[in-house]
């Protein structure tokens, strides 16, 4: 699987795995930042035949005032359960809402075609 597919599917699970925390006032309803927890998602295709397995793991939680920042160690495996790619990211709570830095899904190769660019 190629470094794209593997950026969407992580996108995708996540949010699923979101989309029904955003309005809620807590974001643990279904992804609690608790520092030592494990979370695992698997992906079936049409035949029941599993052709992923993303594991998240919350390495480190800390209070910032009102914002709950969780940092996550997610490992994609094959379905041949091989790991693939692995990687970290930040997810962030305020205000019953959940949010990620996306900058960690786009390879710092992929951003230098923009590096002179400017956005208003």
């Amino acid at each position: 699987m190629n470094y794209t597919k593997h950026v969407q599917l992580i996108i995708l699970s996540l949010l699923v795995s979101f989309s029904s925390v955003l309005n809620a006032q807590d974001c643990a309803t279904y992804f609690p930042l608790k520092e030592g927890a494990v979370y695992e998602m698997e992906a079936y295709d049409g035949s029941d035949k599993k052709t992923s397995r993303i594991v998240y793991n919350i390495s480190e939680v800390k209070t910032l005032g009102s914002q709950k920042e969780g940092k996550v160690h997610v490992e994609v495996y094959d379905k041949k359960d091989k790991k693939e790619q692995e990687s970290d990211f930040v997810l962030t709570c305020e205000g019953g809402k959940m949010s990620v830095d996306m900058k960690m899904f786009i390879p710092a190769s992929s951003m230098e075609a923009f590096k002179n660019m400017d956005m208003k």
